[in-house]
């Protein structure tokens, strides 16, 4: 789910960063497009003091101080700016003031002073702000530069979710195929919303063989009377197409995708007799829960939502979208 990645983890991290690299330590002896690394001397004092604001984390202190060494009309170098951009950017983020953070930590992880080995990290803080924003084009910039340089589930689920939002399917699909495929070889079982939306993405895109498989892998990982009704009914659709519940290969493993037929007949027996008396879970109709949770405004519709169904009292999740 979404929340794996701690929005105040991030926020720490940003803080963390410029409390342990400071100005000061900063100053390496190098040239290069950040110059010489050196505050300009004629704002040094400003600037230390909007340093001091910052360790003692008084963030109101340090946009202050920070105001000052704008106003002051001595030219600026590029570490200047950047050192800027970092305080702000934090002292924002802390402030919950988040539209303002993502500008200047945007800026400072665009500058020739922003170490490169900070940078996964700081695209990981710039993804979320971005995203919680909704500002989903900027999230999927943000979290595709984070990957290329550390491939990261939680941050390719977030990414994959920004693009169903925007309705980009295509993408939604690659990279949703990929964590799945990824989780799945070691061992790990995908969320059940990820294979969800994924399976969402397939239904616009009109891809059935992926969405039967991922009913499949819904049945076989999180089995519930709504995901046991609707492959029923997949399956049963795609008949015309001699696409059947077959029966399965000797020595199989129970509950593998591939041993559908199993895992419906026990397990949706199992189910009826376990849900006896009580009414099934409802799911609001539009929203994914989990990777979209709060956020995923009127872009994203759930693949999964619908109605309910005699049968256990299952509710009737529709594999295909209208409209």
């Amino acid at each position: 789910m979404l929340n794996r990645l701690s929005f105040g983890s991030a926020i720490r991290s940003a803080t963390a960063f410029v409390v342990c690299l400071g100005i000061a330590s900063a100053a390496i002896a190098q040239t290069d497009a950040c110059g010489d690394r050196k505050v300009t001397k004629k704002i040094s004092k400003d600037m230390s003091a909007a340093q001091e604001a910052f360790n003692a984390k008084n963030w109101e202190e340090v946009l202050v101080k920070a105001a000052l060494v704008e106003s002051n009309p001595t030219p600026r170098s590029v570490f200047d700016d950047f050192w800027l951009n970092e305080f702000k950017g934090v002292a924002h983020t802390n402030l919950k003031k988040y539209p303002e953070a993502l500008v200047e930590l945007e800026a400072a992880v665009s500058s020739p002073c922003m170490e490169e080995a900070s940078k996964p990290n700081r695209y990981k803080v710039l993804m979320q702000l971005a995203y919680s924003q909704k500002q989903y084009p900027k999230a999927i910039e943000f979290g595709n530069h984070a990957l290329e340089s550390n491939w990261d589930a939680d941050v390719a689920i977030y990414v994959g979710n920004a693009y169903y939002i925007g309705n980009d399917y295509k993408n939604t699909k690659r990279i949703l195929s990929e964590v799945v495929a990824k989780q799945e070889e070691a061992g790990k079982v995908p969320d059940e919303q990820t294979y969800r939306i994924l399976q969402g993405a397939c239904v616009n895109l009109k891809d059935d063989p992926c969405v039967t498989e991922q009913f499949e892998k819904l049945v076989a990982h999180y089995p519930k009377p709504a995901y046991w009704q609707d492959l029923t009914n997949t399956l049963l659709r795609s008949s015309s197409t001699d696409k059947q519940i077959e029966r399965p290969a000797p020595g199989r493993r129970r509950g593998h995708p591939a041993d559908i037929g199993a895992v419906l007949r026990d397990g949706a027996a199992r189910d009826c007799r376990g849900t006896a008396g009580r009414s099934p879970v409802h799911h609001r109709e539009g929203k994914p829960e989990g990777h979209l949770q709060g956020s995923a405004g009127k872009g994203a519709r759930d693949p999964t939502a619908g109605g309910s169904q005699a049968g256990c009292g299952a509710r009737q999740v529709h594999a295909r979208q209208t409209g």
